[in-house]
């Protein structure tokens, strides 16, 4: 089976770790913390056209002027993705299993949160962690094409989205109203969603057409596509942008 590094931060984690191991359709540990069997991810490149639809021919997919795109992750049910999360690691005098270096303690910052004990540890960032270091696999169950914005309440949950209390930014971006009964999971991914990939980041490829280019990309949950300039290079935002939802189950070990 092969095998890819997929990357989360530390509170997905934890909300993926609530899932039961080997068991699908996902069920929770414990359903009164989040949960999360589904993940989101830009495709790249993005569509020009808003209005395409996309259609799966077996393991390849098609926009509808027949133009094949490639899914970063692989095949369903043969395709293992490894956890890369936030992570630490010192020697101690303990021995740990056989696929750990020995004299290596490992630290997880998704358990370390809302917790205080004291410690103070330098935390590694995701992006370098090892294979041997990580301690998550998942497999690969549904995959399909479409707008971020067609996300569902179903969905938002499985996406580890509870429901939190009214949030003057959320009103901002039209997903409810100040009051605490009209909040929706939906919301509260839309504001997931935003302290992630509202930001700009450096690209060495044009975001639609993948061809060399020095830029900077933002993929808001919504606003109007725009070319602007940020720190002297090309600021391509786009809202609303075509992601992959991909389901997994978390793997027993």
């Amino acid at each position: 089976m092969k095998e890819k590094p997929i990357l989360f931060k530390p509170s997905m984690v934890k909300a993926i770790r609530n899932c039961k191991p080997g068991v699908w359709p996902a069920e929770p540990l414990d359903l009164a913390l989040p949960w999360k069997w589904q993940t989101r991810r830009v495709m790249k490149p993005q569509p020009s056209c808003p209005s395409l639809r996309f259609y799966a021919d077996g393991r390849k997919w098609f926009d509808g002027n027949g133009t094949y795109l490639q899914f970063p992750y692989g095949e369903l049910d043969h395709q293992k993705l490894w956890i890369r999360e936030t992570w630490t690691a010192f020697a101690h005098e303990h021995t740990r299993p056989s696929e750990i270096p020995i004299g290596y303690n490992i630290h997880y910052k998704a358990d370390e949160l809302n917790c205080d004990h004291g410690v103070t540890y330098v935390w590694r960032p995701s992006i370098f962690m090892p294979r041997w270091a990580s301690r998550e696999d998942l497999i690969i169950k549904a995959v399909r094409v479409e707008r971020v914005q067609d996300i569902s309440e179903e969905d938002s949950l499985a996406e580890s989205c509870m429901l939190p209390t009214y949030s003057p930014e959320a009103e901002k971006l039209g997903l409810c109203a100040p009051s605490a009964n009209t909040w929706t999971r939906k919301a509260d991914f839309a504001m997931l969603w935003n302290s992630i990939n509202n930001k700009a980041k450096r690209a060495k490829r044009n975001p639609y057409t993948l061809e060399p280019e020095d830029c900077y990309v933002c993929y808001p949950w919504h606003g109007v596509p725009a070319r602007q300039q940020h720190r002297d290079l090309p600021l391509y935002v786009i809202p609303n942008p075509w992601v992959w939802t991909v389901e997994f189950m978390r793997l027993a070990k």
